[in-house]
């Protein structure tokens, strides 16, 4: 059995599930893809808070080596 979306298989209910044409996978991956792109910016963007960015300051000095 085939539907716009796909090709059942298997052999009983049971078994059966719709297996996505190459298409359709491509479509969603690009789509997640893209997605995920501008949450990702979106989160690069923020600045970073007072705190945080003092606490950094004081790891990168810890880190520096003694002269």
């Amino acid at each position: 059995m085939t539907s716009g979306k796909g090709k059942w298989i298997g052999t009983s209910k049971l078994e059966a599930r719709l297996v996505p044409n190459r298409d359709d996978a491509r479509q969603r991956r690009e789509a997640l893809g893209q997605s995920l792109r501008r949450i990702y910016q979106d989160v690069v963007q923020e600045e970073v808070p007072d705190e945080l960015a003092e606490l950094m300051r004081k790891l990168d000095h810890m880190s520096e080596p003694d002269i």
